[in-house]
């Protein structure tokens, strides 16, 4: 087992690991503009009807920093970090989701996986889309577009404290992305329950079967209005920034083409939340309408009394809820089905000697994770890994599950893994140690 790692090791590793700015759509921007005219438009895009004392106040907090926010993995973490700090609880997270006074990635507990850092809009996403779920059952949930991981983290642990038997598909096209993603999943400890993609979100609903999905999230490509905050250039600055008009429309076409490629994924009875960090409705209401008008088996469900002053659909905006703008919309699929088939590719001699392995190495005769997780083999590497839906032959799993151990090479040569595992020449992983104490039949 890899040595503890010391309090000074540990803060010079959180550096690594800040939350990158949220990812948004690199099109074409707009030319130079008055500053006041470039108001003028978005205030008659998003918000034609208010007071202009509703828009100063609206303009004032889109300027103001953004105040350091959490989710906390468990509620022993949540518990210590109230003990340890002074904290405000986030209405929608309770329990989890807290304001600080200080910048949370520079304390341990971040570096150690007790927290995840994270935009306070952010959390509202995967609360709207468990909000009154029966989850004590076997779930399929699947993340489109999914980096840098907070809503893939935030979901996965979600499901873990309900006792799901769940896997939480994440999706991101970029390699980089993805990594990071992965890195703060291991962080946060739930590897076991996630299984990553590297495609468009498109591409992704087209590998995955029909009706399989019983949750979709997705937290679509837009045009990132509402983050003016979080980079503290002004709004007018940020807006100068904005896609131009030509681009809009390619946003919004993907995003309606996202959301067209997921529905026949979902379930009946399942669950679709749509989000974006925009406030234009172009990139909000208009593409729920579309679903709508499109998709005679959709039901928008009420988000009403999820934050201060929702509705149908809910909008964060700054002045009212103290975080970045955010929308979110709740589409629920009619009728009742049971979702497709799950499996894990397990090697059952693999698994036998790895089961041996961890019993004489370890003392380990349980692990934490899925109960429909198996032990499976990937090249040199043994991993717990959750069942999941099929993928079509022209895309694969990119990470199956939590990385256990890692088969040595002997004289410069790889060793089959079954192997391996019976003459102890393997290395436990950093992972290893978060699967330990659960029941997993192996």
């Amino acid at each position: 087992m890899p040595a503890r790692c010391t309090a000074a090791a540990l803060l010079a590793l959180s550096a690594s690991l800040q939350p990158p700015v949220p990812r948004r759509t690199h099109l074409k921007r707009h030319a130079s503009t008055d500053d006041a005219a470039l108001l003028d438009a978005y205030r008659a895009e998003i918000a034609p009807d208010a007071a202009d004392d509703w828009w100063r106040e609206f303009v004032a907090a889109t300027e103001r920093p953004p105040r350091p926010a959490v989710r906390c993995v468990d509620a022993a973490a949540a518990a210590a970090l109230r003990a340890s700090t002074e904290c405000e609880e986030i209405p929608w997270a309770p329990g989890r989701g807290y304001w600080l006074n200080e910048e949370p990635s520079k304390r341990v507990a971040h570096v150690a996986g007790d927290y995840y850092v994270q935009e306070a809009a952010a959390m509202v996403a995967v609360a709207a889309l468990l909000r009154g779920e029966d989850l004590r059952r076997r779930v399929v949930a699947v993340d489109a577009c999914a980096a840098p991981g907070g809503k893939t983290v935030q979901l996965a642990t979600a499901l873990r404290d309900a006792g799901a038997d769940a896997v939480v598909v994440a999706n991101e096209p970029s390699s980089s992305r993805l990594g990071a993603l992965v890195a703060n999943a291991v962080r946060c400890g739930v590897g076991p329950w996630l299984r990553c993609t590297r495609t468009t979100g498109q591409k992704l609903f087209a590998a995955l079967p029909r009706e399989c999905a019983d949750f979709i999230l997705l937290d679509a490509p837009c045009s990132g209005d509402t983050l003016a905050r979080r980079e503290g250039r002004g709004l007018a600055k940020h807006l100068r920034g904005q896609p131009d008009a030509a681009s809009m429309k390619e946003i919004v076409a993907t995003q309606l083409e996202i959301v067209r490629a997921a529905w026949p994924c979902l379930r009946p009875g399942g669950a679709l939340v749509y989000a974006t960090c925009s406030l234009r409705p172009r990139e909000d209401e208009d593409i729920v309408d579309q679903v709508l008008k499109e998709f005679g088996d959709a039901e928008l469900e009420d988000l009403s009394g999820l934050a201060a002053g929702g509705d149908a659909t809910l909008r964060l905006w700054p002045q009212t809820h103290d975080s970045a703008g955010f929308f979110a919309a709740k589409l629920r699929k009619a009728g009742d089905g049971g979702g497709a088939a799950v499996a894990t590719d397990a090697d059952e001699d693999v698994a036998d000697a790895a089961r041996d392995y961890l019993r004489d190495a370890w003392g380990v005769t349980s692990l934490v994770g899925p109960a429909s997780s198996r032990l499976v083999g990937r090249g040199a590497n043994l991993w717990l890994a959750p069942a999941a839906p099929p993928l079509a032959k022209n895309l694969r799993y990119e990470r199956a599950g939590a990385k256990l151990v890692e088969a040595l090479k002997v004289r410069g040569k790889a060793v089959p893994l079954g192997q391996a595992l019976r003459s102890g020449r393997v290395r436990a992983t950093h992972e290893f140690a978060t699967t330990l104490g659960g029941a997993v039949d192996g």
